[in-house]
Order: structure tokens, then C-alpha cells, then sequence
């Protein structure tokens, strides 16, 4: 007779011997057909039979001894078996602890990380934010110096420009960002005004003089719609030499139509 044990490591064959003429006490009782894992009481009785062969195994002669050498390899073999379990629980439970310990650790660190990738990118959203903003700025430095070339080339060609020829003169295009007020300003009669203008941009149609005779007829028209339109012309430009008071006197509205002449002609 033989038991074949399954365990997670491997296949133990136990060899059992039946009665062959034996004492009732020192004959195999079987298999561990009860469960795969040797219990107390199975240990108990194999040591019990080793201990009786060992005391009659020169009574039975060659029956005796071979009887015994396969209860010594049985006793060892069952209890191999059981200190195999007892082991093997031992070890997954230390390796549970040793994991629990490290998925522990392992957890802490990727919180620690997620926060310093949470920081980083704050940094880098706050950086790009900062480089984005310099862009602008180049960018708007650059519009500016694009906008004033183009008002100089203007200017050039108005200060050619003869005071009695009807020629027109050629716009100036805004080349300071931003307005002295939120637009739009008061109406102006045959003027449409954009609620902003950004630099580069041209004046509305009909907000400056033509030519030299539009611009000396300027003149004549009432305080109230003079000083109307030449505070339009200030609110777009944003120029602070073309700055003229809300309640600017008739004499003063009347020499910025001086200053507004060398704005357009004098490069």
C-alpha cells in the first residue's frame, strides 16, 4: 500500500505497510486520506509506531527491521510534511507583513510624488504664464515700433505736402496702446468710433483734416463741436501732446489745431 501526498511544492510518496504478521500496534493504519496536511493525531500515531518498532525490531528479525527502517522514513517523511505547512505559512505570513510594510511605503511615496508634480505644475503654469506675458510685451514693443515707422513715413510725406496744392495727406495710424478713458468718446458728426482701437490701427473715417484746406475750415466750426472733435482725435491717438481739457477755451482749442498740424506733418 502507498499514500500519495500533494503539497504546493511537490509529490510525497509515503509507503505504508500492511499487517504482514505484525502486532496490531506496529501495523500501518492507512493513508491520510482525511486531509492533505498530516494532523496531531496522525503524528502522534506514526511516533508511537516508530517507538514500538524501535523497541521490537531484533524480535521479528528481517520482517522487523525492514518494518522499521520504513516506519523511521514514514515518521520523517509525515512530519516533513507538516513542518512543510507549518513553514510555508509562516513564510506567506512574513511575506504579507513585508508587503503590507512596502505597498505602505510605496503608497506614501506616490502621494509625495502626485504632490510634487502638483508643485511643478503650478511652477510651470505660473512660468509659462510669465514667459507668455514677456511674449506679449515683445510682441506689443514690436507693433509699436512696426506703427510708428509707418506714422514717420506718413509724416514725411505730409511735411511735402503744400499748403495751397488740395493735396490730402496720408493718415497716421495709432502708435500708442490703450486710451486716455473707456470709448467710445462723445459723437462726432460723420464719425463712427469702434469702442477701442489697438496700435496699428487706422482712425475712423473722417476724425482728421483732408488736406490743408479741410483743416483750415476747422476754424470756423462752433467751440463746442471743435473742442468735441479734437478731444476724439486725443482719445484715439492717446498721445499726451494732443491732451486737451473737457473745458478747454476756445483760444486753446484753437492752438491745438497747431499741435495737431506739427502731429501730422512733423516727423
Amino acid at each position: 500500500m502507498s499514500l500519495i501526498h500533494k503539497s504546493s511544492h511537490m509529490a510525497h510518496i509515503i509507503p505504508l505497510v500492511g499487517p504482514r504478521d505484525l502486532p496490531g500496534n506496529l501495523a500501518a493504519t492507512g493513508g491520510f486520506a482525511a486531509a492533505d496536511i498530516p494532523t496531531g493525531q496522525q503524528i502522534i500515531n506514526e511516533t508511537e509506531r516508530l517507538h514500538g518498532f524501535e523497541r521490537h525490531r531484533h524480535t521479528f528479525g528481517t520482517l522487523g527491521v525492514d518494518n522499521y527502517s520504513e516506519a523511521l522514513v514514514r515518521h520523517h517523511k509525515i512530519l516533513s510534511l507538516r513542518a512543510d505547512h507549518e513553514m510555508g505559512n509562516f513564510n506567506f505570513n512574513h511575506f504579507q507583513v513585508q508587503m503590507d510594510a512596502q505597498m505602505a511605503q510605496l503608497t506614501a511615496q506616490t502621494a509625495q510624488l502626485a504632490a510634487q508634480i502638483s508643485q511643478l505644475a503650478a511652477q510651470m503654469a505660473q512660468s509659462t504664464a510669465q514667459l507668455n506675458a514677456r511674449f506679449d510685451m515683445v510682441d506689443a514693443r514690436f507693433d509699436m515700433i512696426d506703427a510708428k515707422m509707418v506714422v514717420n513715413s506718413a509724416r514725411i510725406f505730409n511735411s511735402g505736402v503744400g499748403v495751397t496744392s488740395g493735396v490730402n495727406f496720408h493718415p497716421l495710424v495709432k502708435s500708442t496702446a490703450g486710451h486716455p478713458a473707456p470709448g467710445p468718446p462723445l459723437a462726432v458728426d460723420g464719425v463712427h468710433f469702434q469702442p477701442a482701437y489697438a496700435v496699428g490701427d487706422h482712425p475712423p473715417q473722417n476724425l482728421l483734416p483732408a488736406n490743408y484746406d479741410d483743416l483750415n475750415g476747422w476754424e470756423l466750426l462752433g467751440h463746442v463741436v471743435l473742442r468735441r472733435r479734437l478731444r476724439a482725435i486725443y482719445w484715439f491717438y492717446n498721445e499726451p501732446r494732443l491732451a486737451l481739457a473737457p473745458r478747454a477755451s476756445q483760444e486753446i482749442c484753437n492752438r491745438m489745431i497747431q499741435t495737431l498740424t506739427g502731429y501730422m506733418t512733423v516727423p
